[in-house]
């Protein structure tokens, strides 16, 4: 019975003070004579709720002002335009103290309509004239070159890097910038290039730079170079990774993520790549990793030219790029380099030479007593099955103490050619 006074008194009390409920107006501002005036803030349709603001009353000018701005509200669009012309001022004011009151955060700064709508000459000349940024453009990589001419005596890779041998070859050569190991340090003449290019990029770029360890590469000669099953014509190359911390001049040293020197091996790589020199690089995935990001984020490079340079972060299983995963390169970069001159070189050589340049020959050993394929192929490290092909020998046939038998092939020498013709 009470809770049914009180709403009948409050009722009675807005009916008295003028305030009806609009339902499509969000603020009202009813001008009452009195020492106060009351703003209340009505909902949408079916709101009850209002918030009613005691403000100081008005003077009899400013009242007027705020009468005449409420017939504008009424008025038909034309009219209300000439009418917020006429009364700009009152307008402005109750705008003014309306922002300040209503709304909790700052009253927004008034901006002059000339200047938003009609931006200065300057400006305009300013955006107009301003050249575009420029854009980096850099090669990814060239493609590798094809054969030229070459000035004979040339280097000769025959055959394949698992099955192949070296004429007239290029040897590395010790300096200040690397180390090499002695009668293992004979290549192809791009494959020396390419190393000795590279290296002076890394110092051209970095002060102080240790030496870098350079390991096997070809014997003189070409051919089987054990324990590696390429290395055979002068086109592979076992390079150290430049470190961080416990660099060596000399030796080949294991080398993880947290030693490795990644801005000097990305760019002793980086300087093969872009002149089409590498073909293929075998590095450690883990390793990669480093490499990776030191392109990504220092070098400029893209996450889509590197898809088709490094196979990290795809996986350790990806063929296609240049660099990938081999097991047992945790220590050692395996390189192995575009040779066209030397392959195109060929020719020559067997103008020079005759057909018999490219036939290889084949290695003996004498039978001795208690021999057996397995002991044979055990102590020249070849297989029973090769053994077999090589010699036109079938398990049931018995080996005849004294009698030869090839254990592998080598490339005919030159000297062996010039005796033959």
């Amino acid at each position: 019975m009470k809770a049914m006074t009180w709403i009948w008194c409050l009722v009675t009390a807005l009916l008295s003070a003028g305030v009806h409920a609009r339902p499509a107006s969000l603020m009202e501002i009813s001008p009452l004579d009195g020492a106060e005036n009351e703003i209340s803030f009505l909902g949408g349709v079916g709101h009850t709720d209002r918030f009613i603001a005691r403000v100081p009353a008005a003077k009899s000018s400013e009242r007027e002002n705020i009468s005449n701005s409420s017939n504008i509200a009424k008025a038909s669009p034309t009219t209300r335009g000439n009418l917020n012309h006429t009364h700009h001022g009152a307008t402005h004011s109750i705008a003014s103290e309306r922002s300040a009151m209503v709304t909790p955060r700052s009253a927004p700064v008034a901006v002059n309509e000339q200047e938003v709508s009609q931006p200065s000459v300057a400006s305009a000349e300013s955006v107009t004239d301003s050249p575009a940024p420029a854009v980096a453009t850099r090669a990814l990589f060239v493609e590798p070159r094809k054969a030229t001419k070459v000035q004979w005596p040339h280097s000769v890779a025959l055959g394949k890097p698992h099955s192949g041998y070296l004429y007239h070859p290029v040897q590395l050569k010790a300096s200040e910038k690397l180390s090499v190991r002695k009668h293992k340090n004979f290549a192809t003449k791009e494959t020396v290039e390419a190393i000795e290019q590279a290296v002076d990029a890394v110092h051209e770029k970095f002060a102080d730079t240790p030496r870098l360890p350079i390991g096997n590469l070809s014997r003189k000669d070409g051919g089987r170079f054990r324990p590696h099953k390429s290395h055979q014509n002068g086109r592979d190359a076992d390079i150290a990774y430049f470190q961080r911390i416990g660099h060596h001049p000399v030796h080949l040293k294991l080398t993880n993520s947290r030693t490795i020197d990644a801005p000097r091996t990305w760019t002793f790589l980086e300087s093969m790549i872009q002149k089409g020199q590498l073909e293929i690089a075998f590095i450690d995935y883990r390793l990669q990793a480093k490499l990776y990001r030191y392109a990504l984020e220092e070098r400029g490079w893209s996450k889509e030219e590197l898809r088709k340079v490094i196979a990290y972060p795809r996986g350790r299983g990806v063929k296609s790029t240049i660099i990938r995963h081999l097991r047992g390169h945790a220590d050692h970069m395996h390189l192995r380099f575009y040779a066209p001159d030397s392959i195109g070189a060929v020719d020559e050589l067997i103008a020079r030479h005759g057909k018999k340049i490219v036939r290889p020959v084949p290695i003996y050993t004498r039978i001795r007593s208690g021999d057996s394929l397995w002991k044979l192929a055990k102590r020249h490290r070849t297989t029973v099955a090769k053994l077999r092909r090589w010699n036109g020998r079938k398990s049931t046939r018995v080996l005849r103490v004294g009698r030869r038998i090839i254990i592998g092939w080598r490339r005919p020498s030159l000297s062996e050619l010039k005796g033959a013709g």
